[in-house]
Formats: structure tokens, sequence, C-alpha cells
């Protein structure tokens, strides 16, 4: 996407900044999540809204040397004059310098990458003897990807700078109603959410997209053409983040495939069942996997939640062995005709999130959300509130008649009524989300029109100057 960069949807987080930023009090702030989620757009566009002076910071490096000698010539570029820094100790210095000279924002992106030199304990040093009295109410923004090392030097009682974070932000990839302002320019409603369902909410892939094309020009451009950028993109990711790449690819793969149990993952991967929580958790904290909880039970249900990497894994990964013979386009025709599977899973999902979401709206406090299976009856989203409302939920990814919807509630709410739940129910919602529908939509009916409205609605904010990122 060209033209002016734009900060998409992120109106809490925005919110929570300016509440920090306005409090009048140094403020050390933790920005964390998985890679191109837009940590660092979100804080330095911010700072370019509010027209802050800021610093931005990024640990190219993890041994100490080869960093410093980085970030002298970062300083030096933004400063006008390059600092020496000798030790992690004289950066620590600099940085309490700039933060307490000037009110600004200083960000420190990747600064995980030295916490095994120490980095951490420093901060935590400088904090409790200066930065937090500084006369000049600045604010420090620790960035980073690596989700649980962030959680292991900043966040988790024990951590060196656990509990002096005045502000924690996890950033999570985008819904489709908050990521509708980056499809817009797609043929249609539907086109969008096809590409929506293949490159997901993350605003780096979204940026990335030409929503005029289509789904066929993108998945070509982006995935299969020779040099496509985002053709080895999963593998980049899971390198740079876990010490046994090949293992969460497997697992990956196996979940994409169909794998919904810890056995089905087992039996695919060959790894052993009692050391598959551990991966799980891992992908579970990168945001990659979810787990779905079977109610009325302790069981769970596990998938990929994230868009791009089902679609990787069911398009792209097949596939190698053409794309390594350099046969690119006979890859992409044969993928092609299975994009339209993967907009139907990711339909499925997308309605629970936007009936959850409808629900918080007005009001309704969800105890419970996850599917039921049991018997022979089998419903894929089911929800209870905390005023004991039983909510049934089916998603169709295809263009229904009313008489069919009417059908679809029916059956829906006979299920709902063989369960244990519908007994401590006060009363039952059935839901149907369709992709279309012919002509008046019955009640408790949603069409992938609805979730278009609410995306246009979605606020978008131009960045004015520079903003690092995207």
């Amino acid at each position: 996407m060209a033209g002016q960069p734009i900060l998409v949807d992120r109106e809490q987080e925005l919110e929570a900044l300016d509440a920090a930023w306005e409090a009048g009090q140094p403020v050390l702030a933790v920005v964390y999540g998985r890679r191109r989620v837009g940590k660092t757009f979100l804080v330095t566009g911010w700072a370019a809204l509010r027209g802050l002076d800021t610093i931005y910071l990024v640990a190219n490096f993890s041994d100490p040397q080869p960093a410093l000698r980085d970030l002298e010539e970062q300083l030096g570029e933004q400063l006008g004059f390059p600092p020496r820094l000798s030790s992690l100790r004289d950066l620590v210095k600099t940085l309490a310098a700039l933060f307490c000279s000037s009110r600004r924002v200083i960000v420190f992106d990747e600064f995980q990458r030295l916490a095994a030199a120490g980095l951490p304990q420093l901060l935590q040093e400088a904090w409790d003897r200066r930065l937090s009295g500084c006369p000049t109410p600045s604010m420090l923004v620790l960035s980073g990807s690596a989700v649980g090392m962030i959680e292991r030097a900043a966040l988790h009682g024990g951590s060196p700078l656990y509990g002096r974070a005045r502000l924690t932000l996890r950033l999570r990839p985008l819904g489709f109603r908050e990521a509708y302002p980056m499809l817009r320019g797609a043929p249609s409603s539907v086109e969008a959410f096809r590409l929506y369902a293949l490159f997901g909410g993350t605003p780096y892939y979204l940026s990335l997209l030409s929503p005029g094309e289509g789904v066929e020009g993108n998945l070509w451009r982006l995935l299969f053409a020779p040099g496509a950028p985002l053709q080895e993109e999963p593998r980049r990711v899971l390198e740079a983040e876990v010490r046994e790449p090949d293992r969460y690819m497997a697992i990956l793969e196996a979940l994409a495939r169909g794998g919904r149990r810890l056995g089905d993952i087992a039996a695919a991967t060959g790894l052993p069942p009692t050391s598959l929580p551990r991966y799980i958790q891992v992908l579970e904290s990168m945001d990659l996997v979810c787990r779905q909880r079977i109610l009325e039970t302790s069981r769970h249900l596990y998938r990929v939640c994230d868009n791009f990497f089902q679609a990787w894994f069911r398009l792209i990964a097949p596939r190698l062995h053409l794309l390594e013979r350099g046969l690119n386009r006979q890859a992409y025709t044969s993928a092609l005709r299975e994009a339209e599977t993967l907009a139907a899973q990711a339909w499925e999902a997308e309605a629970l999130r936007d009936l959850l979401h409808r629900l918080q709206a007005r009001g309704e406090e969800p105890l419970e959300a996850g599917a039921y299976i049991h018997k022979g009856i089998e419903i894929d989203g089911v929800i209870v509130t905390a005023d004991g409302t039983l909510y049934g939920l089916e998603a169709k990814w295809s263009r229904l008649t009313p008489r069919e919807l009417e059908r679809l509630h029916a059956r829906l709410e006979a299920k709902l009524r063989q369960t244990p739940m519908a007994r401590r129910a006060r009363r039952i919602e059935t839901i149907v989300y369709a992709r279309e529908v012919e002509g008046e939509k019955p009640p408790n009916t949603y069409t992938l029109r609805d979730l278009a409205e609410a995306g246009e609605a979605t606020r978008v904010h131009p960045i004015p100057g520079r903003a690092y990122g995207i």
C-alpha cells in the first residue's frame, strides 16, 4: 500500500499511551507482541500524532560490542553527534541523561536481545536511582517481539524490571472489522474477506497488499512469484523466536492439515505427546495457535489461529517441491483452487470473534465460550453469559435464503436444547452468520456486509512525519 502511512484502530492502546503521558510523571512502558504486529509503528506513530520529541533505538545484535557500535551510530544520526559507548552502563547513562534533560519519548526496540548481557539489571538500577525521579516526565518504552523473553526480563515476578512499568501493552493481530480500512480497495467485501482469510490481521502483511488486485494478484505477488516477499516468512519468524524451529514448523503443519487434538499432532509429527504442551504454549504466546475449550469437559481443541500461517501451511508447504524446481505458476494454480476453503474456515473463527464483540458492546458479559461436542451433537460456537443466556452459533460461508436460514436456526436450537447447559439457561438464543442472504434477513442473523459496515467505522490515523516499523 503506497502513500501516507496510516495507523488503523488501536484505539485502546492510543488512549492508554495518552493517559500515561498526560499523568505528568516519568513513565516506563513495555510494549510487546509477535514480530510484524506493529509495536514500533504504534508507539512512534502515536508520538508523531502528538508531536512529541522522539528518539528511536533498536538493538540489532545480542553481542554487546557490535550492539554498542551500532547504537552509537543510531544516536549520532538523531542527536547530531555520536556519543562514546564503551559499555552497556555507558549506554544506560546516556539514555538517563536524554530522559531527564528534556521531555521526550525514548523507544528502545528489541531490548531483550541484550538481556543476557545484563541490560535489564542496569535499567532497573537506573530507574530506581534516577529516572523515576526525573523532573522532566519523559517516557521510556521498551519494546520487543520475543514474547517469552520480554515477560522474563520485564513482567514476571522476580524479573529485574518487575513492577516498574506504569504501562504494559501487548499487541495482537487485528480482526477483520479492525483491518477493514487496509482492505477497502478490494473489488468487493467478499474479496476483502478472502484476502483477510489468506493474509490475516498482521499489519505488516496487510501493508504489502494491493487490495484492488484481489486474491489472485496478491497471492501470486506475495507468496508464489519468484522472490515473493512472504514465501519464507513463517520459517523466518520462528527462527528469530524459538530454538527448535523445525519442531514448531512440524506442529503448525499438523494443525493446519486438520489435527485438533494433542494425539493428532503427536501422530503427525512423531513427537512424544508429553513434549507437546510446552511447544503449544510457546505457539499460543506468539498468537499462532489458539485452544478452544470443549464445554462441559476438561478437554480442548487446537487450531492455527493466524490466518496467514494457516494459509502458508496449507498452500505453500505442500508445494515447496514445485517452487524449488521453479514451477511457481503450477504451484500457484493448484493453490488458488484451495483458497476458498480457507475463507470458510476463517469465517467460522471471525463469526465467534464478532459475536463476542457484539455481546460485550451491549453489556453482556461472556462467562464461557467454546465448542460443544458430545454424543453426536456438535456445535461450533457456544457462549454462556453472566445473565444466564445460552448462545449457539453457526457460520456458513455461502449465500443462503431466508428459508434456509430459518431451518438452520431451528436445527441449532434443537441441538442446544439437548445440552446440559440448556437446563441451566435462563434463555436460549441462536445466531447464524452467513456470507450473504438472499432477501430479508431473519432476526439474529449476520452477514459479511454487517462486518464490513462495522469495519467502515474503524478509525484511521494518518501519520505525519516519520514513524518506524511499517
